[in-house]
């Protein structure tokens, strides 16, 4: 068993134990991977998710001088 899967493992225990709801869970240690779904791996619309950080991005990059401000 590899670290990330212990690591996952206990994870899902508890969170099934205290129900805590999740539609999946990506464990990444190191150079080991696990995942976990207790949903179907159903695609979901996360448009609204991705406007927010694209904003977040271009106000970042618009901070650190990569976008200018001034564009008409």
């Amino acid at each position: 068993m590899t670290r990330a899967q212990t690591v996952a493992d206990r994870i899902v225990s508890e969170a099934d134990a205290s129900g805590f709801r999740a539609h999946g869970l990506h464990v990444l240690a190191g150079d080991d991977v696990a995942e976990h779904r207790w949903t179907a791996d159903l695609r979901e619309d996360l448009h609204p998710a991705a406007k927010g950080f694209c904003v977040i991005a271009a106000g970042i990059a618009a901070d650190v001088g990569l976008k200018r401000r001034d564009v008409p």
